[in-house]
């Protein structure tokens, strides 16, 4: 299994340059692809009395402090990713997976992009 880090750097870098808002429509999102793909996503499972996605608020932390997502100054609930993972360092990570992890990103790149 793929480190959670890695798999979101994936998804980012599928979803291109766009804000995402971390609410819990995403934790739902991200919980319902590690029903869906759990060798890929089973680490984001949303915990089962409360709610929340503590491996996603983990992860996005881990990005924010290396630099690979920013939080929108106006929306602290907004994220968007950073030229590294938009460029060849994503592009690198993406090309690392295989074809099924692959489908998998891509699919939840493009449920994110139907969020609202």
């Amino acid at each position: 299994m793929r480190s959670a880090v890695d798999i979101l750097i994936c998804v980012l870098h599928c979803l291109g340059d766009r804000r995402v808002r971390n609410d819990r429509k995403l934790w739902r999102a991200f919980h319902e692809a590690s029903e869906r793909e759990p060798l890929v996503f089973g680490q984001f499972k949303c915990h089962p009395q409360y709610g929340d996605n503590p491996c996603l608020s983990e992860t996005l932390t881990i990005l924010h402090m290396g630099g690979s997502i920013g939080y929108w100054s106006s929306d602290l609930h907004c994220f968007s990713a950073t030229e590294a993972v938009l460029g060849d360092y994503g592009a690198a990570k993406v090309d690392e997976l295989y074809p099924q992890e692959k489908e998998a990103v891509q699919y939840m790149a493009e449920k994110i992009r139907e969020l609202r």
